[in-house]
């Protein structure tokens, strides 16, 4: 997990030069592949939006 401020200068910097996309996954943790594991409909949701 990335604290909220660290992700909002990632996103103007990238904003600024490069196609953006930001997903969210409220209530994960830090180790997010093993909350994903646990968490199949939001795994789908990276696979749809990086077949898009």
């Amino acid at each position: 997990m990335i604290p909220p401020g660290v992700t909002f200068r990632i996103e103007a910097a990238l904003r600024k030069r490069a196609v953006f996309d930001r997903l969210t996954f409220p209530g994960s943790q830090h180790t997010l592949g093993l909350w994903l594991a646990e968490h199949p409909d939001d795994r789908q949701r990276i696979v749809d939006r990086c077949a898009a």
